[in-house]
Protein backbone atom coordinates (compact mmCIF):
# COMPACT_ATOMS: atom_id res chain seq x y z
CA UNK A 1 0.00 0.00 0.00
CA UNK A 2 2.89 2.10 0.51
CA UNK A 3 3.69 2.41 -3.35
CA UNK A 4 0.01 3.83 -3.77
CA UNK A 5 0.15 6.21 -0.76
CA UNK A 6 3.03 7.96 -2.22
CA UNK A 7 1.84 8.71 -5.67
CA UNK A 8 1.61 12.19 -7.11
CA UNK A 9 -1.81 13.82 -7.35
CA UNK A 10 -3.98 13.68 -10.24
CA UNK A 11 -4.60 17.52 -11.77
CA UNK A 12 -8.52 15.78 -12.01
CA UNK A 13 -9.34 14.51 -8.54
CA UNK A 14 -7.36 16.49 -6.61
CA UNK A 15 -10.11 18.49 -4.29
CA UNK A 16 -9.32 21.78 -2.63
CA UNK A 17 -6.10 23.41 -4.70
CA UNK A 18 -6.03 26.52 -7.17
CA UNK A 19 -5.33 26.47 -10.66
CA UNK A 20 -1.99 27.59 -10.23
CA UNK A 21 -1.63 25.37 -7.60
CA UNK A 22 2.07 23.52 -8.29
CA UNK A 23 1.02 19.44 -7.97
CA UNK A 24 4.61 18.92 -7.19
CA UNK A 25 4.92 20.89 -3.73
CA UNK A 26 1.96 19.26 -2.95
CA UNK A 27 3.13 15.54 -3.81
CA UNK A 28 6.45 16.79 -1.72
CA UNK A 29 4.41 17.86 1.15
CA UNK A 30 2.91 14.33 1.04
CA UNK A 31 5.94 12.40 0.50
CA UNK A 32 7.59 14.38 3.62
CA UNK A 33 4.71 13.71 5.78
CA UNK A 34 3.95 10.26 4.78
CA UNK A 35 4.51 7.48 7.63
CA UNK A 36 4.44 3.39 6.76
CA UNK A 37 1.16 1.63 7.71
CA UNK A 38 3.28 -0.63 9.35
CA UNK A 39 4.14 1.85 12.05
CA UNK A 40 0.62 1.92 13.14
CA UNK A 41 0.63 -1.62 13.20
CA UNK A 42 3.68 -2.30 15.21
CA UNK A 43 1.88 -0.08 17.61
CA UNK A 44 -1.05 -2.00 17.97
CA UNK A 45 -0.44 -5.99 17.61
CA UNK A 46 -3.33 -6.84 19.89
CA UNK A 47 -7.34 -6.46 19.43
CA UNK A 48 -7.47 -2.93 20.65
CA UNK A 49 -9.90 0.39 20.11
CA UNK A 50 -7.29 1.18 16.90
CA UNK A 51 -9.05 -2.42 15.18
CA UNK A 52 -12.52 -2.28 16.98
CA UNK A 53 -13.69 0.60 15.35
CA UNK A 54 -13.85 -0.15 11.89
CA UNK A 55 -14.63 -4.29 12.53
CA UNK A 56 -17.67 -5.33 11.27
CA UNK A 57 -17.84 -8.14 13.81
CA UNK A 58 -18.22 -6.10 16.48
CA UNK A 59 -22.21 -5.62 15.95
CA UNK A 60 -23.31 -7.21 12.79
CA UNK A 61 -26.93 -5.78 13.63
CA UNK A 62 -25.44 -2.57 12.64
CA UNK A 63 -26.24 -3.55 9.08
CA UNK A 64 -29.33 -3.29 7.61
CA UNK A 65 -29.03 -1.81 4.17
CA UNK A 66 -28.74 -4.98 1.65
CA UNK A 67 -25.39 -5.95 1.20
CA UNK A 68 -23.27 -7.42 -1.82
CA UNK A 69 -19.85 -9.82 -1.04
CA UNK A 70 -17.38 -10.48 -3.17
CA UNK A 71 -13.81 -12.46 -2.60
CA UNK A 72 -11.81 -14.84 -4.30
CA UNK A 73 -10.08 -18.59 -2.44
CA UNK A 74 -6.73 -16.34 -3.53
CA UNK A 75 -7.57 -13.40 -1.02
CA UNK A 76 -6.27 -12.62 1.99
CA UNK A 77 -9.88 -11.87 3.08
CA UNK A 78 -11.83 -14.92 1.92
CA UNK A 79 -12.45 -16.22 5.08
CA UNK A 80 -14.36 -12.71 5.71
CA UNK A 81 -17.11 -13.70 3.29
CA UNK A 82 -17.94 -16.93 5.31
CA UNK A 83 -18.21 -14.69 8.30
CA UNK A 84 -20.58 -12.12 6.68
CA UNK A 85 -22.40 -14.18 5.18
CA UNK A 86 -23.14 -16.78 8.48
CA UNK A 87 -24.01 -13.61 10.20
CA UNK A 88 -25.93 -10.26 8.67
CA UNK A 89 -29.57 -10.72 8.76
CA UNK A 90 -30.04 -7.84 5.76
CA UNK A 91 -31.04 -8.94 2.75
CA UNK A 92 -27.16 -10.66 1.50
CA UNK A 93 -25.88 -12.54 -1.11
CA UNK A 94 -22.39 -13.36 -1.67
CA UNK A 95 -19.41 -14.83 -4.69
CA UNK A 96 -16.57 -16.23 -4.06
CA UNK A 97 -14.80 -17.17 -6.90
CA UNK A 98 -10.70 -18.26 -7.34
CA UNK A 99 -9.32 -15.21 -7.31
CA UNK A 100 -6.95 -13.15 -5.61
CA UNK A 101 -7.36 -9.15 -4.42
CA UNK A 102 -8.72 -7.93 -8.17
CA UNK A 103 -12.34 -7.36 -9.45
CA UNK A 104 -13.66 -10.91 -10.73
CA UNK A 105 -14.28 -9.89 -14.28
CA UNK A 106 -10.69 -9.17 -14.55
CA UNK A 107 -8.76 -11.48 -11.81
CA UNK A 108 -6.35 -14.36 -11.62
CA UNK A 109 -6.44 -17.08 -10.86
CA UNK A 110 -9.63 -17.62 -13.15
CA UNK A 111 -12.43 -18.50 -14.47
CA UNK A 112 -13.47 -15.05 -14.52
CA UNK A 113 -17.24 -13.62 -14.01
CA UNK A 114 -19.53 -10.70 -15.65
CA UNK A 115 -19.05 -8.76 -12.57
CA UNK A 116 -20.65 -5.45 -13.72
CA UNK A 117 -23.61 -7.40 -15.08
CA UNK A 118 -24.16 -9.21 -11.78
CA UNK A 119 -23.74 -5.05 -10.26
CA UNK A 120 -26.18 -3.95 -12.56
CA UNK A 121 -28.53 -6.78 -11.81
CA UNK A 122 -28.22 -6.29 -7.42
CA UNK A 123 -28.57 -2.39 -8.66
CA UNK A 124 -31.52 -2.37 -10.04
CA UNK A 125 -33.34 -4.35 -7.80
CA UNK A 126 -32.17 -2.90 -4.51
CA UNK A 127 -31.33 1.06 -5.90
CA UNK A 128 -34.50 1.04 -8.76
CA UNK A 129 -36.84 -1.36 -7.37
CA UNK A 130 -36.88 -2.93 -10.75
CA UNK A 131 -38.55 -6.42 -10.30
CA UNK A 132 -35.54 -7.96 -12.20
CA UNK A 133 -35.82 -11.78 -10.30
CA UNK A 134 -32.64 -10.72 -8.32
CA UNK A 135 -33.87 -11.60 -4.98
CA UNK A 136 -34.79 -14.95 -6.35
CA UNK A 137 -31.18 -16.00 -6.26
CA UNK A 138 -29.53 -17.79 -4.30
CA UNK A 139 -27.91 -16.38 -1.41
CA UNK A 140 -24.18 -17.96 -2.19
CA UNK A 141 -21.99 -19.16 -5.31
CA UNK A 142 -18.62 -20.58 -4.73
CA UNK A 143 -16.37 -21.70 -6.67
CA UNK A 144 -15.54 -25.79 -5.23
CA UNK A 145 -11.68 -26.04 -6.23
CA UNK A 146 -11.11 -29.12 -7.64
CA UNK A 147 -7.48 -29.34 -6.56
CA UNK A 148 -4.45 -31.10 -8.64
CA UNK A 149 -1.05 -30.89 -9.70
CA UNK A 150 -1.26 -28.92 -13.33
CA UNK A 151 -1.77 -26.21 -10.33
CA UNK A 152 1.23 -26.73 -8.62
CA UNK A 153 2.99 -23.76 -10.26
CA UNK A 154 3.89 -19.96 -8.68
CA UNK A 155 1.51 -18.67 -11.46
CA UNK A 156 -1.88 -20.53 -12.35
CA UNK A 157 -4.49 -18.54 -15.24
CA UNK A 158 -7.03 -20.68 -13.97
CA UNK A 159 -8.16 -23.14 -11.38
CA UNK A 160 -10.36 -26.30 -11.80
CA UNK A 161 -13.62 -26.57 -10.35
CA UNK A 162 -16.94 -26.20 -10.75
CA UNK A 163 -19.23 -23.04 -9.78
CA UNK A 164 -22.14 -24.20 -6.77
CA UNK A 165 -25.25 -22.48 -5.58
CA UNK A 166 -27.25 -22.48 -2.67
CA UNK A 167 -29.33 -20.71 0.22
CA UNK A 168 -27.94 -22.77 3.46
CA UNK A 169 -24.89 -21.49 5.53
CA UNK A 170 -21.18 -22.71 5.75
CA UNK A 171 -19.56 -23.71 9.02
CA UNK A 172 -18.82 -21.24 11.60
CA UNK A 173 -16.06 -21.52 14.13
CA UNK A 174 -16.69 -20.72 17.67
CA UNK A 175 -13.12 -20.43 18.41
CA UNK A 176 -13.64 -16.39 16.46
CA UNK A 177 -16.14 -15.44 18.80
CA UNK A 178 -14.26 -16.32 21.55
CA UNK A 179 -11.00 -15.06 21.20
CA UNK A 180 -12.49 -11.30 20.15
CA UNK A 181 -14.67 -11.56 23.84
CA UNK A 182 -18.28 -12.34 21.58
CA UNK A 183 -20.75 -14.46 23.79
CA UNK A 184 -22.51 -14.96 20.12
CA UNK A 185 -22.70 -17.93 19.23
CA UNK A 186 -25.00 -19.33 15.76
CA UNK A 187 -24.61 -22.64 15.23
CA UNK A 188 -25.99 -23.01 11.90
CA UNK A 189 -25.12 -25.71 9.13
CA UNK A 190 -25.11 -25.98 5.21
CA UNK A 191 -28.03 -28.46 3.62
CA UNK A 192 -26.00 -31.89 3.65
CA UNK A 193 -28.21 -32.46 0.76
CA UNK A 194 -26.34 -30.17 -1.72
CA UNK A 195 -22.54 -30.53 0.07
CA UNK A 196 -21.32 -32.97 2.54
CA UNK A 197 -19.31 -31.82 5.20
CA UNK A 198 -16.40 -33.89 6.48
CA UNK A 199 -14.41 -31.36 8.66
CA UNK A 200 -14.63 -33.35 11.39
CA UNK A 201 -13.13 -36.38 9.63
CA UNK A 202 -10.39 -38.22 11.86
CA UNK A 203 -7.12 -37.54 10.20
CA UNK A 204 -4.60 -39.78 12.21
CA UNK A 205 -4.77 -43.35 11.59
CA UNK A 206 -2.40 -43.89 14.02
CA UNK A 207 -2.45 -42.71 17.75
CA UNK A 208 0.07 -40.92 19.81
CA UNK A 209 0.71 -42.12 23.02
CA UNK A 210 4.09 -39.93 23.57
CA UNK A 211 4.92 -36.42 23.36
CA UNK A 212 6.73 -35.56 19.81
CA UNK A 213 9.56 -32.41 20.02
CA UNK A 214 9.46 -30.36 17.08
CA UNK A 215 11.38 -27.08 15.81
CA UNK A 216 10.70 -25.93 12.74
CA UNK A 217 13.85 -24.66 10.49
CA UNK A 218 13.23 -20.69 10.32
CA UNK A 219 12.95 -21.24 6.27
CA UNK A 220 9.47 -22.89 6.87
CA UNK A 221 7.02 -21.44 4.50
CA UNK A 222 9.15 -20.81 1.60
CA UNK A 223 6.23 -22.87 -1.11
CA UNK A 224 3.58 -20.24 1.14
CA UNK A 225 2.91 -18.29 -2.02
CA UNK A 226 1.52 -15.09 -1.56
CA UNK A 227 -0.74 -14.33 1.49
CA UNK A 228 -2.58 -11.56 -0.22
CA UNK A 229 -2.89 -12.98 -4.06
CA UNK A 230 -2.68 -9.66 -5.89
CA UNK A 231 -4.40 -11.74 -8.63
CA UNK A 232 -2.26 -10.42 -11.49
CA UNK A 233 -1.53 -13.02 -14.21
CA UNK A 234 2.44 -12.33 -13.81
CA UNK A 235 2.23 -12.33 -10.19
CA UNK A 236 3.70 -15.32 -8.89
CA UNK A 237 1.31 -15.90 -6.09
CA UNK A 238 0.14 -19.32 -5.87
CA UNK A 239 1.40 -21.89 -3.53
CA UNK A 240 3.79 -24.76 -4.64
CA UNK A 241 4.10 -28.21 -3.64
CA UNK A 242 4.04 -28.52 0.10
CA UNK A 243 6.17 -31.32 0.20
CA UNK A 244 9.65 -28.94 0.89
CA UNK A 245 7.91 -27.61 3.80
CA UNK A 246 6.17 -30.88 5.18
CA UNK A 247 8.99 -31.98 5.11
CA UNK A 248 10.38 -29.25 8.46
CA UNK A 249 7.03 -30.05 9.80
CA UNK A 250 5.19 -32.42 11.87
CA UNK A 251 3.06 -34.41 9.68
CA UNK A 252 -0.11 -36.67 10.62
CA UNK A 253 -1.69 -38.15 7.10
CA UNK A 254 -4.96 -40.16 6.67
CA UNK A 255 -5.57 -43.40 4.69
CA UNK A 256 -6.79 -43.26 1.08
CA UNK A 257 -10.10 -41.58 0.57
CA UNK A 258 -12.71 -44.15 -0.38
CA UNK A 259 -14.53 -41.58 -2.23
CA UNK A 260 -14.78 -37.83 -3.33
CA UNK A 261 -14.66 -35.70 -0.25
CA UNK A 262 -16.68 -32.22 -0.38
CA UNK A 263 -15.30 -29.35 2.27
CA UNK A 264 -17.16 -26.85 2.80
CA UNK A 265 -16.18 -24.09 5.61
CA UNK A 266 -13.87 -23.55 8.75
CA UNK A 267 -11.71 -26.87 9.25
CA UNK A 268 -10.16 -26.42 12.62
CA UNK A 269 -7.69 -28.70 14.70
CA UNK A 270 -7.55 -29.31 18.54
CA UNK A 271 -4.08 -29.64 19.79
CA UNK A 272 -2.24 -30.62 23.25
CA UNK A 273 0.68 -28.73 22.96
CA UNK A 274 3.39 -27.20 25.08
CA UNK A 275 6.51 -24.47 24.26
CA UNK A 276 9.95 -24.20 25.34
CA UNK A 277 9.72 -20.46 25.72
CA UNK A 278 6.65 -18.01 26.58
CA UNK A 279 6.43 -17.10 23.15
CA UNK A 280 5.74 -18.85 20.14
CA UNK A 281 3.37 -19.61 17.34
CA UNK A 282 1.99 -22.73 15.64
CA UNK A 283 1.11 -22.96 12.23
CA UNK A 284 -1.60 -25.58 10.53
CA UNK A 285 -1.68 -26.74 6.93
CA UNK A 286 -4.12 -28.54 5.51
CA UNK A 287 -2.94 -30.39 2.30
CA UNK A 288 -3.89 -32.81 0.18
CA UNK A 289 -1.40 -35.55 -1.39
CA UNK A 290 -1.97 -36.72 -5.06
CA UNK A 291 -2.19 -40.38 -5.12
CA UNK A 292 0.30 -40.52 -8.19
CA UNK A 293 2.73 -38.42 -7.86
CA UNK A 294 2.24 -37.58 -3.77
CA UNK A 295 2.44 -34.58 -4.60
CA UNK A 296 1.37 -32.22 -1.50
CA UNK A 297 -1.13 -29.58 -2.82
CA UNK A 298 -1.94 -26.69 0.01
CA UNK A 299 -6.34 -26.73 0.73
CA UNK A 300 -5.91 -24.62 3.88
CA UNK A 301 -3.67 -23.07 6.45
CA UNK A 302 -3.78 -21.27 9.98
CA UNK A 303 -1.71 -19.33 12.05
CA UNK A 304 -2.22 -18.81 15.76
CA UNK A 305 0.18 -16.54 18.06
CA UNK A 306 0.39 -18.70 21.24
CA UNK A 307 0.45 -15.91 23.45
CA UNK A 308 -3.65 -15.37 22.10
CA UNK A 309 -4.55 -18.78 22.32
CA UNK A 310 -7.05 -16.79 24.82
CA UNK A 311 -8.29 -13.42 23.67
CA UNK A 312 -6.37 -11.53 20.60
CA UNK A 313 -7.39 -8.48 23.19
CA UNK A 314 -5.92 -9.81 26.16
CA UNK A 315 -2.56 -12.45 25.38
CA UNK A 316 -0.51 -13.83 28.14
CA UNK A 317 2.51 -14.83 27.88
CA UNK A 318 3.22 -18.85 28.31
CA UNK A 319 4.76 -21.11 31.37
CA UNK A 320 7.59 -22.93 30.37
CA UNK A 321 6.20 -26.93 29.65
CA UNK A 322 3.09 -26.33 30.64
CA UNK A 323 0.60 -28.22 28.62
CA UNK A 324 -1.99 -25.81 26.87
CA UNK A 325 -5.57 -26.76 25.16
CA UNK A 326 -5.17 -24.93 21.78
CA UNK A 327 -7.60 -24.89 18.70
CA UNK A 328 -6.89 -23.55 15.55
CA UNK A 329 -9.28 -22.43 12.77
CA UNK A 330 -8.06 -22.40 9.45
CA UNK A 331 -9.09 -20.44 6.83
CA UNK A 332 -12.48 -20.95 4.91
CA UNK A 333 -12.17 -23.54 2.03
CA UNK A 334 -14.33 -25.28 -0.59
CA UNK A 335 -12.89 -28.12 -1.95
CA UNK A 336 -13.69 -31.49 -4.05
CA UNK A 337 -10.94 -33.96 -2.90
CA UNK A 338 -10.99 -36.95 -5.27
CA UNK A 339 -10.79 -40.62 -4.53
CA UNK A 340 -7.37 -42.00 -3.37
CA UNK A 341 -5.76 -38.80 -2.76
CA UNK A 342 -4.77 -39.04 1.24
CA UNK A 343 -5.36 -35.64 3.65
CA UNK A 344 -1.86 -34.22 5.53
CA UNK A 345 -2.29 -32.30 8.29
CA UNK A 346 1.32 -30.09 9.14
CA UNK A 347 2.46 -28.34 12.16
CA UNK A 348 5.51 -25.94 12.57
CA UNK A 349 6.88 -23.32 14.73
CA UNK A 350 7.71 -20.96 12.30
CA UNK A 351 6.20 -19.88 8.64
CA UNK A 352 8.79 -17.33 6.94
CA UNK A 353 8.10 -14.89 5.15
CA UNK A 354 4.40 -14.75 6.16
CA UNK A 355 5.30 -14.63 10.27
CA UNK A 356 8.17 -12.76 10.97
CA UNK A 357 10.28 -15.11 13.40
CA UNK A 358 10.24 -14.65 17.25
CA UNK A 359 13.23 -13.96 19.03
CA UNK A 360 14.08 -17.46 19.91
CA UNK A 361 13.01 -20.78 18.52
CA UNK A 362 10.38 -22.28 20.14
Amino acid sequence: MLKYLSLPPHPLYQGGIEKDCHLFDIWKERLNNLIPLDYYWMQHQNRDKYWRHGSICEDYSKISCPVLLIGGFSDLYNSSIFRLINQLECPKRAILGPWGHQWPDDAYPGPQIGFLQELVQWLDYYIKGIDNGYGNKQILSVFQLHPNIDELHSIVKERKGKWIHFNSLPSYPYEHFQRNDHLIYKNQQIDTKQIQYYLSFQLCHSIWTSFTYRISPQETGLSSGNLLGLGFIDKPDHPTDQREDDGRSLCFESLPLHHDYELFGFPFVKLNLSSNSKNGLICVRLCMIEEKSSSSILISRGILNLTHYKSHEHPQQLNVDEIYNVEVTLSGVCVCLPTGCRLRLSLSTSYWPIVWPSSQLS
